[in-house]
């Protein structure tokens, strides 16, 4: 009996060593080859260099038009002016998107086509744009109003005049 526990625990212990070293073979390969693997993706360059930063500058400004509009369906259409300023280094877009506008309320920018809102907004996308350095950095739009016969019939609505800039990709 006391042989066969003696026999027993050398296997035991030749069975420990053996996986230790399994594992310590296995940790080594593994650091090993991934050390090598990431070591290709690295790099190193020395140099001198300036870099600048391009300086964005827009506004918009809705002060120039008087800020109530009142539509008669059928009517001549109300005119709102909006100016956008634009002093930037790099070049610019804007979209002019007016929000809350009551059902069959047509709204054209500069003369051009009436729009329906859709959702109660109207977008109107690439309203304009600066190059770079622009020296005409002003621009002033005119939005037209039109009420329709069947106009939705409101009072004191408020609406929301956004100015979306974005900067053009390179």
């Amino acid at each position: 009996m006391r042989e066969r526990r003696r026999r027993r625990a050398k296997r035991v212990a030749l069975v420990r060593k053996l996986m230790t070293f399994s594992f310590l073979y296995l940790i080594f390969f593994t650091v090993h080859f991934s050390m090598i693997t990431f070591s290709k993706y690295t790099g190193t360059s020395i140099g001198n260099g300036n870099t600048s930063v391009a300086k964005w500058e827009v506004s918009a400004d809705n002060n120039i038009s008087s800020k109530n509009i009142s539509l008669i369906a059928g009517s001549d259409p109300q005119e709102y002016k909006i100016r956008v300023t634009g002093k930037s280094e790099v070049s610019s877009k804007y979209s002019i998107v007016i929000s809350n506008v009551p059902n069959n309320v047509k709204i054209s920018l500069d003369g051009g086509t009436q729009k329906l809102p859709e959702d109660n907004e109207i977008s109107f996308s690439n309203a304009g744009q600066f190059e770079a350095n622009d020296t005409n950095f002003t621009h002033e739009h005119t939005l037209n109003f039109y009420a329709l016969v069947d106009a939705e019939q409101v009072e004191n609505r408020q609406l929301s005049l956004d100015v979306i800039f974005t900067q053009d990709e390179l």
